[in-house]
């Protein structure tokens, strides 16, 4: 990767020394950026630099914290991509993102992930059209298509995505594996697991040893380089699901799947969800009541060191209040989104027990919220 020494001559024609118009200039939104670099060849050269982009993205995300909302009012209505911005006022701002145009044509919107200002929309059930967009710069691309392997006679059951970057090799990846229904069994078969490299901007097969069933409607959080899922694991000798919920984990480096275990699960047996999130950089759960169950709250537990079950801590535990019907995501710093019966949007601090609203209209089926802080990363790998 080039340094920011390498353009020197990128600010040359400046009184300023070059130390100052870097760092006012990675203080800068990512329109204003873009922009400038029709000012002169060398601020052009600069803002494309690998290190300043890095240091502009570490930038936005201590000034702001923004969330990448996905939402759909009705069957009839668009898909919906809303930017809520919180500031250093504590004020969200709400800012309407125009889709890039292939979702136009598209009935089927799916928002996999979100990583340094890049996110991956699927396009199909079967997630064989699948593509890149970066928001602030209004970039995307269509992945190279590769139609998803089934096994001759099986049904799909699902499609599995998990999008995030691998700081190792700098690269962002993709993992797509699919379930197929098989006679006499209640557990669904996993079939080919697939990863695409954006540096080399190709699909392959990996043999990721996958050894438990990933929750049909899990969200991903990803934390020290994997994607992860809720899931369950798979007794070998009935071909069942054995009852014990886990993590469910995958290696961007190694490319390999593992599983964690969820906090206190023997106390959480049965009648509560969960919902896997990242708080603080950290791997955490929010645990909360279902459906007939009397319990009255949400547990929210944060792993304190990655991989390390002992390390489960139980951060908060909010008292809810009736019509709230579950939590859809949150804020880095903990700050919860909360849907009531009423199918709208809230905030609550667990620290300051506060509530708090946000900027959306009610939406009907709320797919994906996800953390992101606009950048100018590019949707293809450097040359």
């Amino acid at each position: 990767m080039s340094s920011m020494e390498d353009s020197d001559d990128a600010t040359a024609d400046c009184n300023l020394p070059k130390d100052i118009i870097v760092d006012i200039l990675c203080r800068l939104p990512v329109r204003s950026l873009l922009r400038f670099r029709c000012v002169c060849k060398s601020w052009r050269t600069l803002i494309a630099n690998p290190s300043f982009i890095a240091k502009h993205f570490n930038q936005a995300i201590t000034c702001n914290e923004q969330l990448v909302v996905h939402t759909k009012r009705s069957f009839e209505v668009k898909h919906a991509v809303t930017m809520i911005v919180r500031t250093n006022k504590k004020r969200n701002d709400r800012l309407n993102v125009e889709l890039p145009p292939p979702c136009d044509i598209s009935n089927y919107v799916r928002l996999v992930g979100s990583s340094n200002g890049l996110l991956c929309i699927s396009l199909c059930s079967t997630a064989s059209v699948i593509l890149l967009w970066n928001p602030a710069t209004r970039e995307f691309r269509n992945l190279p298509e590769r139609q998803i392997l089934v096994p001759t006679g099986k049904r799909v059951h699902t499609v599995f995505l998990g999008f995030g970057f691998e700081p190792n090799s700098s690269d962002y990846k993709i993992v797509r594996f699919l379930s197929y229904k098989v006679l006499k069994s209640n557990v669904p078969k996993v079939g080919v697991v697939e990863v695409y490299s954006q540096i080399t901007d190709m699909w392959k097969e990996v043999n990721a040893g996958l050894k438990c069933q990933v929750n049909e409607y899990s969200p991903t959080a990803v934390v020290s380089g994997a994607v992860h899922w809720l899931g369950s694991r798979v007794a070998k000798e009935k071909d069942s699901i054995d009852g014990k919920d886990v993590i469910v984990s995958f290696d961007l480096g190694n490319e390999v799947f593992g599983d964690l275990p969820l906090p206190e699960s023997n106390v959480y047996a049965q009648g509560h969800g969960f919902q896997i999130c990242v708080l603080e950089e950290s791997l955490s759960v929010l645990v909360f009541p279902t459906s007939g169950n009397m319990s009255k709250s949400i547990d929210i537990w944060v792993m304190k060191e990655y991989g390390v079950a002992a390390s489960w801590a139980k951060q908060f535990s909010i008292r809810l209040f009736t019509g709230v019907s579950r939590p859809v995501g949150c804020f880095k710093n903990g700050e919860l989104i909360l849907q009531n019966n009423k199918e709208k949007l809230f905030l609550y601090n667990p620290r300051t027990k506060k509530f708090g609203t946000l900027p959306l209209c009610s939406a009907r089926y709320v797919y994906d919220v996800h953390s992101y802080a606009e950048s100018l990363v590019a949707v293809r790998a450097a040359i």
